[in-house]
């Protein structure tokens, strides 16, 4: 009976330690920012596909509460505006089911900007990472529970 009870808490432990795995595993949000006389943004999920049809607000340097455009992102996951003035520019685009990503881009004086990237990569070697960290949890907690129980069943 004591084994069992060791058991089941042992399971009940890992199941808590690896709860957040969805969190882990879940889709990322990438984005990329490409300037000229139009801001151009391309944004996909950190798998590659693109940010379809989502919804997109973009504030200016002067109001950073209320939008300065509201849009969506077409097929192809890009959105484009035409900025009036220089300063620092943010898009704000969220696909409705908790995905978003949030991109800044500095505008110069020629109204011409500086480009933005965050790699789909690095996306990627962070969900390597929590992985690779949330084995290691389960598997130092399961082996911290078994020597504990090993010295209480020597004494």
């Amino acid at each position: 009976m004591l084994n069992v009870n060791k058991i089941i808490i042992t399971l009940l432990c890992i199941l808590f330690i690896t709860s957040p795995i969805t969190a882990a595993f879940g889709h990322g949000v990438t984005g990329t920012v490409s300037t000229g006389m139009a801001v151009i943004a391309e944004i996909r999920y950190d798998d590659g596909e693109p940010f379809s049809y989502s919804q997109a607000k973009i504030f200016s340097p002067d109001n950073k509460k209320i939008e300065y455009l509201n849009s969506r992102t077409d097929a192809r996951g890009i959105l484009s505006f035409v900025p009036d003035k220089k300063g620092l520019w943010k898009i704000s685009v969220t696909d409705g089911m908790s995905h978003g990503k949030e991109l800044e881009i500095n505008i110069t004086e020629d109204l011409t900007g500086t480009k933005s990237v965050n790699s789909w990569g690095e996306a990627r070697k962070e969900k390597l990472i929590k992985a690779f960290l949330l084995i290691w949890a389960v598997v130092a907690t399961s082996s911290y529970i078994y020597a504990r129980s090993k010295n209480k069943l020597l004494s």
